[in-house]
């Protein structure tokens, strides 16, 4: 048996999270054993954890750290972990807490994840490229790399040219997501619409801004939106569907524990981020047997959906179809497989 220790910087609600706990509630814990290490400890997902993992508190730092150098703070910062493990993995690979903790804890081997389309995002991002230079050297502690997508990976050995590297897609619980989409919720959609969807954080990245600029110039007047998330563009956002006279048209529906119920009663999924790591959200949707519309640009974020050259023309041309879900058995076997053969096991 694997004992493994998992670093991950919070259990809040995000995609990296859904990523791990859709993992460790997959695992086969007659084979592995494991230890989750977590630095903020306000754990919006901790209910849904298999309760065969431990959960285990990190020491914080101050949050200046985030910006200092790698190597400063890894010679100060001591997370006292004393228990040997065969492998650590830096699921987070954002936190500085979750990097040193994986390197400095005693065992065989050590990974950290890659979620990003590293070099996309820091054409886009000046507080990420910065975050990438300051953290850079971190990267030759762990003897590999897990990256979600093959394009995660390319992007990452673009920039670092890590030979021991390996691609490790999310687990999307489609038996979860099936079960959770029968929560009875005070939210109904007027059927004599087609109703769109669009699920993540608001943030450059996901595109809101353009998919509202899809709207605004739509001739259609039979589609309604709807924005399932929160984060640093939410009044940006907000201020945009004003600005566009979209308010009888578009709504945000702000952060949601369970958003499936919310899913499940939608015409159409649309997804229209700049860059992904892998774009859950688009599997989560084609589970539920939405349909999904994304650019094309975002095909080599993930294997399951197809995307489009034009998506404001997709849109123009959708009519309703019969929802069927559909299963992930063979693709969430596919991706444990790999995990087992990375770890050794």
């Amino acid at each position: 048996m694997k004992k493994i220790a998992i670093f991950q910087e919070n259990l809040t609600v995000g995609g990296i999270q859904k990523s791990l706990i859709n993992l460790l509630n997959n695992l086969d814990y007659s084979k592995v054993s494991v230890d989750c290490y977590v630095v903020n400890d306000v754990n919006f997902y901790t209910e849904g954890i298999s309760k065969k993992v431990k959960l285990k508190k990190l020491i914080a730092l101050p949050k200046i750290c985030k910006y200092l150098p790698f190597f400063l703070v890894k010679y100060f910062y001591n997370p006292k972990i004393y228990e040997k493990y065969d492998v650590t993995i830096d699921f987070s690979s954002y936190s500085q807490e979750t990097a040193i903790a994986a390197i400095k804890t005693k065992s065989d081997k050590k990974y950290i994840m890659c979620h990003d389309q590293m070099l996309e995002r820091m054409k886009h991002e000046i507080k990420y490229k910065y975050l990438v230079f300051m953290n850079k050297e971190k990267y030759k502690f762990f003897d590999s790399v897990i990256a979600v997508s093959k394009n995660s990976l390319n992007e990452f050995n673009t920039y670092f040219k890590k030979n021991d590297t390996y691609v490790l897609p999310n687990i999307v619980d489609d038996k979860v997501i099936k079960e959770l989409k029968k929560e009875v919720i005070n939210f109904k959609v007027d059927k004599k619409y087609i109703n769109v969807v669009s699920l993540g954080r608001f943030t450059y990245a996901k595109g809101y801004d353009l998919l509202l600029e899809i709207f605004k110039n739509s001739k259609r007047n039979d589609m309604r939106l709807y924005l399932i998330g929160s984060g640093e563009d939410f009044d940006k956002i907000s201020q945009l569907v004003k600005k566009y006279n979209l308010e009888d048209k578009v709504f945000l529906l702000g952060k949601i524990a369970n958003p499936f119920p919310y899913l499940a009663q939608m015409d159409l999924y649309v997804g229209m981020s700049r860059y992904e790591g892998e774009g859950m959200a688009f599997i989560e949707a084609y589970a539920l047997g939405l349909p999904v519309i994304i650019p094309k640009h975002l095909e080599k974020t993930q294997e399951v959906v197809k995307g489009t050259k034009d998506v404001a023309r997709s849109l123009e041309k959708f009519e309703k179809v019969r929802k069927v879900s559909k299963s992930l058995n063979n693709y969430n076997k596919d991706i444990l497989d790999k995990f087992y053969k990375i770890i050794g096991e």
